[in-house]
């Protein structure tokens, strides 16, 4: 490897040279006893950096280790190499109380690190008087709302996961979790403390200002600086050059919003949960972010998943159109032209009428099939799905009660049973839409030359998409977290052992937790396997014009160069007989008609590749 490689960071230096009051220089000191403990080997290969090579790995680990500091302590200035200075990053917003922007984030060398420790941004009464004046009880100081500075191993692990879901299925995407630091301290009941490496992103909360943020240390007038701030920025959003300079993709603000409306449709429709949709958890390219709070979900009722906010569901367009109505009134009072802050429409029918649209989408991708609006089948299959949600919408579910919540009924259970031949399973006004559902798919597939079949293809898809989510259920999640890993008797929690049960808990847990494959129309998904830039799905394939059906993997690799990267191999792309689009390769391997989701091996190109068991069969 070159001796000036430098890991794939993003150049923040402009925005601090046309916008010198988004970031707050603050002083830190390095952590001696830092280890690496997960690397997110998709992120790398994607970016033609190949960690499967033990020498690029090494040196991706060791500039990742440059990245772990924590804040001086007692105000110690960090020099003589022994630390280095690095940002926090102002922003507002509708719910972030008296912060002036991140509390334990800091932004080096283009990466954003997450654990850092205690920020100048910091509000003063989170430090001085607990949490709106609540003593903090069980805890030492600054620890409700972040303000303590510290991520712990258990949270950064929980991020990592959802963080991979949610870039792998969400449509306008995700920001994903570069790696896991170990930082060798401990909160003081013992728990490992780390810090997440994320790339260092375009908040969408930027445009907003801190307006009740009170520092700890008072000097210069923080409330000018915070409104210099946000002038700057909204001029750089009205410059096209500027945006794109920023990492900006979207050239109005209504992009914005229609990107975060479909984003949360796809969502509901997959029950993930990620917390309030408000600007601070969002870039302004709709990507969704920090996902801390992130859960899944069973069903489709308001559930409650985070304490004083908004429940899942309906609710939470009300308050991504409060926090887009803020947007809108700084993007307004700052704008030195009309670009960026225009809206075509009123917000609120905009959110509205891109969530219904979505919905309709990702309803009648729940059976894998695209909506159509001149389909009175399809329509149809929609609109019962989307009239069974709403229903569900009335009922509520606390997921934070410390008893277990009855969620009832669910379309998975009744679908699951009908096409397994079991007794029907509890849930009349399940079995009618399922009913209802079916019937249209009869009428859809008439002219079929295997109907039946073709139908049966259909409710297995959805009996995909449909699968609760268990690995994501979060109080289980945790649990397996501190059992397997952090609490696990005759097991370490720092060295190389440790990393690799790290690496395979993530891996497993993502492997198991999809449900959304980007397929051809003429497979079903039965299984699937994977690592973090390999797949194996095992598909059986329908012919439309005979019904003839064979069993087969869609195997798909990350491309690395001239190669692809399957599996723990290297396959050279001019051999493959697959199609590539964009970072990734897809082959097509027919299997024998018994095959049943075993491990296996097979012949790519001339290469033996070991194919793993599936981790999930649906």
């Amino acid at each position: 490897m070159a001796a000036n490689y430098k890991l794939p960071a993003v150049d923040s230096s402009l925005w601090q040279k046309q916008c010198p009051e988004l970031y707050v220089e603050f002083p830190v000191t390095r952590l001696e006893n830092a280890e690496v403990l997960w690397i997110n080997e998709r992120f790398f290969v994607e970016r033609k950096v190949d960690v499967t090579d033990p020498a690029t790995l090494r040196e991706v680990q060791r500039q990742l280790l440059d990245l772990a500091y924590t804040t001086a302590q007692d105000g110690a200035a960090a020099t003589d190499g022994g630390g280095k200075r690095i940002y926090a990053d102002r922003y507002g917003g509708t719910k972030i109380g008296a912060h002036g922007g991140s509390g334990r984030c800091g932004i080096i060398d283009g990466f954003q690190i997450k654990g850092v420790g205690v920020t100048p941004l910091v509000g003063e009464e989170y430090q001085v008087a607990g949490v709106m004046g609540r003593p903090q009880r069980d805890r030492p100081p600054f620890h409700r709302f972040h303000s303590d500075g510290v991520v712990t191993l258990e949270e950064a692990i929980r991020e990592a996961i959802y963080a991979e879901v949610a870039c792998m299925e969400m449509p306008k995407g995700a920001m994903p979790i570069v790696a896991i630091l170990g930082t060798g301290t401990r909160m003081p009941w013992g728990e490992p403390c780390a810090i997440l490496v994320r790339p260092n992103f375009f908040r969408a909360a930027y445009v907003e200002r801190a307006v009740r943020y009170r520092p700890l240390q008072p000097g210069r007038n923080v409330h000018a600086a915070d409104a210099k701030r946000v002038r700057d920025i909204v001029a750089v959003l009205d410059d096209k050059r500027s945006r794109e300079e920023f990492g900006v993709d979207v050239d109005t603000i209504a992009e914005y919003v229609s990107r975060v409306s479909e984003q949360m449709a796809f969502a509901h429709v997959h029950r993930l949960s990620f917390g309030p949709y408000l600007s601070n958890n969002l870039t302004l390219n709709g990507e969704v972010l920090d996902f801390g709070a992130a859960r899944a979900v069973e069903n489709w009722k308001r559930g409650i998943v985070v304490d004083m906010a908004c429940a899942f569901g309906k609710d939470e367009l009300v308050e991504f159109l409060d926090s887009c109505t803020n947007m809108l009134f700084y993007l307004r009072k700052y704008a030195t032209s009309s670009s960026f802050g225009v809206l075509p429409l009123r917000l609120n029918y905009l959110v509205a009428s891109t969530y219904e649209k979505a919905l309709d989408v990702f309803f009648a991708g729940l059976f894998g099939l695209r909506f159509d609006a001149k389909s009175a089948e399809v329509v149809a299959i929609s609109a019962a799905l989307k009239k069974y949600f709403f229903s569900q919408q009335k009922e509520v579910v606390n997921y934070l009660s410390d008893d277990a919540p009855d969620s009832g009924a669910w379309l998975y259970d009744v679908l699951k049973a009908r096409l397994d031949g079991s007794p029907p399973a509890p849930g009349a006004r399940e079995a009618r839409v399922i009913d209802e559902i079916e019937a249209a798919l009869t009428r859809l597939y008439a002219s079929h030359p295997e109907p039946e079949a073709a139908v049966q293809a259909k409710l297995r898809t959805a009996l995909r998409m449909l699968r609760p989510r268990d690995q994501l259920f979060r109080d289980a999640l945790q649990l397996r977290i501190y059992d397997g890993l952090l609490m696990k008797d005759g097991h370490p929690t720092t060295g190389a052992e440790f990393a690799s049960r790290i690496d395979e808990f993530i891996r497993s847990h993502v492997a198991t937790s999809r449900r959304v494959f980007d397929l051809p129309d003429d497979l079903v998904a039965l299984g699937a396997a994977g690592n973090s830039y390999s797949t194996a799905i095992h598909c059986r394939e329908l012919d439309p014009h005979t019904g003839e059906r064979k069993e087969l993997l869609l195997l798909a690799g990350a491309v690395c160069g001239a190669d692809a990267l399957l599996f723990g191999h290297r396959i050279p792309l001019a051999r493959l007989a697959g199609t590539v689009e964009a970072n990734t390769v897809v082959v097509r391997h027919y299997l024998p008609p018994d095959y049943a989701g075993e491990a296996v091996e097979v012949d790519i190109a001339g290469v033996a590749l070991p194919v793993p068991r599936m981790d999930i069969l649906f």
